[in-house]
């Protein structure tokens, strides 16, 4: 799951085509019981949103988003990026809080939603 997250980020037109096959092999590692795996799954999340931006054209000549602060209508993200975090991450960052024990990955997937906050604004959260 690390490699596809940094494969997703770095390469995103390879894994274009493969994304389907990515994000079910990511979804079928949700229950896995190790904390490692979960932390790893969570951090490739946000590997594969940015390199979806990236696809998109929508990083500047510094590899950032330019986002503006205020409300999420504000800064729109593309429905492709949307869709993998209301369909995909938040339920699965969601179920964590719910489920997990483990205060580390926990932790992981606060700092993962800050992170997507500070890259790509309040539009990670506009639905």
């Amino acid at each position: 799951m690390n490699a596809m997250g940094i494969i997703s980020m770095n390469s995103p037109g390879l894994a274009k085509g493969k994304m389907k096959d990515i994000l079910e092999a990511q979804e079928k590692l949700h229950h896995y019981f190790h904390e490692n795996v979960k932390f790893h799954v969570s951090q490739a999340y946000n590997q594969i949103t940015l390199g979806i931006m990236r696809d998109n054209k929508l990083l500047n000549d510094d590899d950032k988003f330019v986002w503006t602060k205020g409300a999420a209508a504000q800064c729109p993200l593309p429905q492709d990026v949307m869709h993998l975090l209301d369909r995909i991450v938040f339920p699965y960052f969601f179920k964590i809080f719910d489920e997990e024990d483990n205060k580390e990955v926990i932790e992981r997937v606060l700092s993962n939603i800050l992170e997507l906050t500070a890259d790509f604004g309040p539009g990670v959260f506009a639905n």
